[in-house]
């Protein structure tokens, strides 16, 4: 198998980009690299698990105006 194929193959972490919790992303890793058949993204951290829920039920518009000021963004 080559590189481009194992990178390929590599489960998608998402992480949360203000609060992580290394602790909490190191132990997903490895619960991941035992599992026999890991999926393709994994999400860690409650911001991870309840936005795209959020974006679903939400208005687009409600949703932009939270993300931004979420991150700070005008």
């Amino acid at each position: 198998m080559g590189d481009n194929q194992l990178i390929d193959t590599l489960p998608v972490i998402l992480l949360e980009p203000n609060q992580l919790n290394l602790f909490k992303v190191a132990k997903a890793i490895a619960r991941i690299a035992s599992s026999c058949s890991p999926r393709l993204r994994y999400r860690i951290g409650n911001e991870a698990q309840w936005l795209p829920r959020l974006r679903a039920i939400l208005p687009d518009k409600l949703f932009r105006f939270g993300a931004r000021k979420r991150l700070n963004l005008p």
